[in-house]
């Protein structure tokens, strides 16, 4: 458990929001590729002074490309097999202990000041953007490859509906693997227009912890005209009810 920047775990602070345009803030979600590694690499040519060592290393240059050739073809095959395992449709909420591959997903639960529930948004087709277009996913990714944040979830506030007034950001992984099996993963929440972060946290479970599946990240709310955000930093493993969890969470500790 690792917050970079921000509050301490229950601890809040002010989100301030750029006024111009469409106000929005975002919280981007980041973790490594993990593929099949192969070694294709040339082996480095003996010391200068030892000859028996430099005839077998010339003699066998040419089976070293043909071994690289080789490695390179099924290194390729097999991360070809890897990439039709990373495609899928996302049909349910539920974690699929059957999938392969290093998937993780962002969540936002949006609740009214009675902390009941009145939209969800998140990586699956029907869930990407809320019935308002104010909050929404920049859509599921599998895989973890590239630079920068792998999913975003923005929220505008700028004619915000009046009762979207608690944002609960969530991490899933939606795969047979536990969060801390992924390579970096790391969630910030920030300005949209500054991109400036006011938390940023790495998804690090305790090693106590067995087999943890959710992170809770952060509660954003609307105090007043103002905005504000709580460190959540909370791992939970499967069958959570998030419709009852997270306000109760929250209620905990305020405590």
């Amino acid at each position: 458990m690792a917050t970079l920047k921000g509050p301490s775990k229950g601890a809040s602070g002010d989100l301030i929001i750029s006024p111009s345009g469409a106000r929005r803030f975002m919280v981007g979600l980041s973790w490594d590729a993990k593929v099949p590694n192969m070694d294709v690499s040339i082996k480095a040519p003996p010391k200068p002074d030892d000859t028996g060592g430099k005839i077998v290393y010339y003699l066998t240059w040419p089976f070293q490309f043909l071994r690289i050739f080789i490695v390179s073809f099924f290194k390729l095959l097999r991360l070809g097999s890897y990439s039709k395992d990373m495609v899928r449709e996302k049909k349910t909420d539920a974690r699929d202990p059957s999938i392969k591959q290093f998937d993780l997903d962002l969540y936002c639960y949006i609740y009214d000041e009675a902390f009941q529930l009145v939209a969800t948004v998140g990586a699956k087709e029907d869930k990407l953007m809320d019935e308002s277009g104010k909050v929404y996913h920049t859509g599921d990714d599998q895989s973890g490859y590239g630079s920068g944040d792998d999913e975003q979830l923005f929220v505008e506030t700028a004619d915000l509906p009046e009762n979207y007034r608690h944002f609960f950001f969530v991490v899933k992984s939606e795969s047979k693997y536990s969060l801390d099996e992924f390579i970096n993963p790391a969630v910030r929440l920030c300005d949209s227009k500054t991109d400036v972060n006011v938390l940023h946290s790495t998804i690090m479970p305790d090693p106590e912890m067995k087999r943890a599946y959710n992170f809770s990240f952060c509660h954003v709310y609307r105090e007043g005209d103002l905005w504000r955000f709580q460190n959540l930093d909370t791992y939970t493993g499967d069958g959570v009810q998030w419709p009852s969890y997270l306000p109760g969470l929250v209620q905990k500790m305020a405590a």
